[in-house]
């Protein structure tokens, strides 16, 4: 009966002690596109209906996450292709290269 014995070390008690992020990430930034600090994005649900100019996304910045507003967004061979509120030039937009996109939780439906 030992041998049954639930221990700390099972993958269920794991599972159930894991905090769920308080954000999602739903994309990445490839690169920048052109010079008026347009970003090319990877989205990771071309489906999802996320990128809509006037929505926030977050991105992960040494750890924090700091608030970006979609301006504008536009079809790309490979993504998509958005402008954020205040990244108004490539070199802004450049050092957003790698940096994950996130939305938060509370943005989806909850599920009963």
């Amino acid at each position: 009966m030992d041998r049954y014995r639930f221990n700390r070390t099972c993958p269920f008690f794991l599972m159930k002690s894991m905090i769920m992020p308080e954000y999602i990430e739903i994309g990445c930034i490839m690169g920048a596109h052109g010079v008026r600090g347009d970003l090319k994005i990877k989205v990771y649900n071309p489906d999802s209906n996320i990128f809509i100019g006037g929505n926030t996304v977050y991105l992960k910045t040494n750890q924090q996450f700091a608030p970006y507003k979609i301006k504008k967004v536009s079809k790309a061979n490979k993504g998509i292709v958005v402008h954020f509120v205040g990244i108004d030039d490539r070199d802004k937009a450049r050092d957003l290269f790698k940096y994950g996109i996130f939305v938060s939780r509370d943005s989806f439906p909850k599920i009963d």
